[in-house]
Order: C-alpha cells, then sequence, then structure tokens
C-alpha cells in the first residue's frame, strides 16, 4: 500500500520532479500551489505526511495552524529556510529545512518506518 503525500508549494513543479521518479512505487504524492488548497484537501482526505513551504499564498506558518485545527495529529514537515525553529516547534513540525536533499532523507526515513 502506498503511502499518500500532499505536497503544498507555490512551485511544486521544481519540487516534486525528483521526488516522484525516485519514490513512485512507495508515495502517491498529491501536489497543490497554496495553502488554501492543502487546508481544503486535508479536510477532505487523510493524508500519511503533508510538506509545506513556508514561502507560498496563505504561508505555510498559517497553513500548517489551519491544518492543526483541523486534524491535530498530522504529520508536517516544513520546506523552505524560513522555517524556523520557534515556529516549527510551535506547530509540532515533524521536521524542517531548506534543502531539498535533506526532505528526500526524511522521506525515506519516513517510508522505512510506516
Amino acid at each position: 500500500m502506498k503511502l499518500e503525500v500532499l505536497i503544498a508549494d507555490d512551485d511544486y513543479i521544481s519540487f516534486i520532479q525528483g521526488f516522484r521518479e525516485k519514490f513512485k512505487d512507495k508515495i502517491n504524492f498529491t501536489c497543490v500551489e497554496g495553502g488554501v488548497h492543502a487546508v481544503k484537501l486535508v479536510g477532505d482526505r487523510n493524508y500519511d505526511l503533508i510538506i509545506l513551504d513556508y514561502n507560498m499564498p496563505f504561508n505555510g506558518y498559517e497553513t500548517a495552524k489551519k491544518i492543526r485545527e483541523l486534524k491535530k495529529d498530522s504529520k508536517i514537515i516544513g520546506y523552505s529556510a524560513l522555517w524556523n525553529e520557534t515556529n516549527a516547534q510551535e506547530l509540532g513540525l515533524l521536521y524542517y529545512s531548506g534543502v531539498e536533499k535533506d526532505i528526500e532523507r526524511k522521506l525515506f526515513d519516513f517510508i522505512r518506518r510506516n
């Protein structure tokens, strides 16, 4: 069974290109261009993991807050150099980084654990 992963990033095409091929047997990716769309989808479906860009319309911080209101136990990774330890802890992020390779490693770890 594949994991369901939601990616919210206003430039998700460049972000997802490398991931789709590497994880095609393990993950179904749903991609949206902003936080408003992500919040709506989280309200309608269950995701194993959510990856949020910080710097997008309805930014990642606001998106994570709304997602936490809807589904408190959502697993969220922040992707952007704009995430910091304070807001990541406040929102209970699993991880945050501005480096795509770091996110890739976290995806591999997440797959192994789930």
